[in-house]
């Protein structure tokens, strides 16, 4: 349920890349949406994506990840639903961004959530697995690109992430709710009689009682402010905090995201005679070396997979 939304995410990523000329030419009366137009449409879902960013680490805090994923949910659904019935720059414009606010939250919620009810053992695993989904979304975009890629097929390509937002929906009621926001909101008994049951009854109360402990500690420093400062500041966080930075900066500079949103294009001017096969092998290769990441996180370390 809970990686729906960042299937989702990959998916809206990528939906507009293959079928972009038939959206351009029958989005509207006009026989063509210009550059401008549609440069506004693909990218203001990253705009979306700042703004839901932004505003879901209180919404998460004050609501409870399990509450907070369900409305969430529900947005993405409408704003989905809006998309597919478009009928005009403006309002494709509108529903893209709408999306990117939804997605944007997923992308806090849903690794904070995995991370906060994954045993130690199991954390990296699990935390790789929102970026996996991800990647997973952007190749079934890419995949379904062809198929539906004509009028009106186009409009049932970017209904599809409905699907899985609904889905996300129907399971939320399996959901449980975050042992560490039950800390955090001094539910103390709760949060360990869940964890009894996400560890199973194989885990000893002093195994339980100092997870519990843990994560009352976590949940105090946070409280503290901490500014981009202090962590350049400090001599243990120095050095790991610029490597994280650098690493995003240059994931961006590489031009991947350019190559999800705009391949088919790219291909075609390259010359390629199938530019439909070029974008889809581009999205499996980026599918198999999440993959291996996944595999190498906890078997040999954060620090060798970086």
């Amino acid at each position: 349920s809970v990686l729906m939304g960042a299937i989702n995410f990959g998916y809206n990523t990528s939906v507009l890349n293959t079928p972009e000329a038939v959206i351009r030419q029958n989005l509207t009366s006009r026989p063509w949406v210009d550059d401008f137009s549609w440069a506004i449409i693909v990218s203001i879902f990253c705009i979306g994506g700042l703004i839901g960013s932004t505003i879901a680490p209180p919404l998460l805090d004050t609501m409870g990840r399990k509450t907070f994923l369900l409305y969430n949910g529900v947005f993405l659904t409408l704003s989905l639903l809006l998309q597919a019935v478009s009928m005009g720059v403006m309002w494709l414009a509108v529903a893209r961004l709408l999306i990117g606010v939804s997605c944007g939250g997923s992308t806090v919620a849903v690794p904070l959530y995995l991370g906060e009810i994954a045993p130690v053992n199991l954390r990296g695993s699990l935390g790789t697995l929102n970026q996996f989904a991800m990647v997973v979304g952007i190749l079934l975009a890419q995949i379904l690109g062809r198929p539906l890629g004509n009028d009106p097929g186009w409009r049932f390509l970017l209904a599809i992430g409905a699907i899985f937002s609904s889905l996300q929906v129907l399971l939320s009621v399996f959901v449980v709710e975050s042992p560490r926001w039950l800390v955090m909101q001094g539910k103390h008994g709760k949060a360990r009689d869940l964890l009894k049951i996400l560890r199973g009854e194989t885990e000893t109360s002093e195994i339980l009682n100092m997870e519990i402990q843990s994560m009352l500690e976590v949940s105090n420093m946070e409280r503290r402010e901490i500014s981009v400062g202090t962590l350049v500041r400090n001599e243990r966080l120095r050095v790991p905090f610029m490597v994280g930075i650098a690493l995003m900066v240059f994931q961006q500079f590489s031009g991947i995201n350019a190559v999800f949103y705009y391949s088919t294009g790219f291909f075609t001017r390259a010359g390629f005679s199938d530019p439909y096969l070029g974008t889809v092998l581009a999205g499996s290769v980026n599918v198999v070396a999440t993959w291996f990441a996944v595999e190498l996180m906890d078997r040999a370390g954060r620090k060798v997979g970086i």
